[in-house]
């Protein structure tokens, strides 16, 4: 179970949150995935660096995502990677942070799946009605 992170820090994600909202105006499923996210993170933070945020490295971000790893797909690691990188970016624009920590982090290969061939019933079906 995820703990609520204290107020300055969910003062920062609904900021965020409502950026999202109004600059892209995504659904709520996609807002609630990105906090969701960063709640996860926050939890691991406050489990093992006891960090601030806005005091986050590259390097500590680079260890959430090797601890995640084994738990998760590469998909799953990209979105989570994603949402970090907007929520700094976020905080960098808002002038909250002074660097990027998710600049030079690169996101993991996601095997591309092979397209579905069709069954030969299927293909003499759709030529029975052309």
């Amino acid at each position: 179970m995820l703990d609520k992170p204290d107020k300055k820090k969910n003062v920062l994600i609904d900021e965020f949150i409502d950026h999202l909202w109004l600059e892209d105006g995504l659904s709520k499923n996609t807002l609630n995935s990105y906090r969701f996210d960063l709640y996860n993170f926050i939890d691991w933070l406050n489990k093992n660096k006891t960090l601030d945020l806005e005091s986050v490295t590259r390097s500590d971000i680079q260890q959430y995502l090797s601890f995640k790893f084994p738990f998760s797909k590469a998909r799953s690691i990209s979105r989570l990677l994603s949402t970090l990188r907007r929520f700094y970016r976020f905080l960098y624009r808002e002038k909250k942070i002074t660097s990027d920590p998710t600049l030079q982090i690169q996101k993991p290969k996601i095997p591309k799946s092979l397209p579905k061939s069709l069954s030969e019933d299927e293909v003499e079906s759709l030529l029975r009605c052309s």
